[in-house]
């Protein structure tokens, strides 16, 4: 019986394959580099377009919290980070994360992806940057604060057109 189950899912997996129709999992998203990922599909979320030195800064009397997808910036004692948090009533700054712990995750729930970073500090602390990418057709980006969801562990959002997945450029034929 076993052998007879591993007949029909080679069946149905050739025949899927054959039709174009693979199961490679179109819910994840496989690194290209820290700010682009692709899917089973074919298709690619890059964040490339989103530079800046940070691209965002929130502001509040209290807390500030700055952000790049795809390339480091330095902010205060914050050198060579993704995302860092000063707090102003400490006088303090804290990494959240580095282009070099970059992950792309799925998240089932949200249908989003989550791009997420980390950083342990000299105090042996991990810090992490949940980033959901929301898919939005606005021209405008937004970047907004979602909370810490438990102790430094910080949740945001950003909104971009460049969080949408999009069908790569075909190659042009010239024959």
């Amino acid at each position: 019986m076993q052998s007879e189950y591993y007949l029909l899912y080679f069946t149905v997996y050739v025949f899927s394959c054959v039709s174009g129709n693979t199961f490679i999992p179109s819910k994840t998203c496989y690194i290209i580099h820290s700010c682009a990922c692709s899917f089973g599909n074919g298709s690619v979320l890059d964040l490339s377009a989103l530079v800046g030195n940070p691209r965002f800064t929130l502001d509040d009397p209290q807390v500030e919290y700055a952000y790049n997808p795809c390339t480091d910036f330095s902010m205060g004692e914050c050198t060579n980070v993704s995302a860092c948090q000063y707090l102003r009533y400490e006088d303090t700054y804290h990494i959240l994360g580095d282009q070099e712990s970059a992950a792309f995750v799925f998240d089932t729930d949200n249908e989003m992806v989550i791009l997420t970073y980390y950083k342990q500090d000299t105090y042996g602390k991990i810090r992490t940057a949940n980033i959901q990418l929301h898919c939005t057709t606005d021209m405008t980006d937004s970047f907004i604060y979602l909370g810490q969801h438990k102790q430094l562990y910080f949740k945001f959002r950003l909104s971009s057109r460049h969080c949408c997945p999009m069908q790569p450029r075909s190659a042009i034929n010239w024959s």
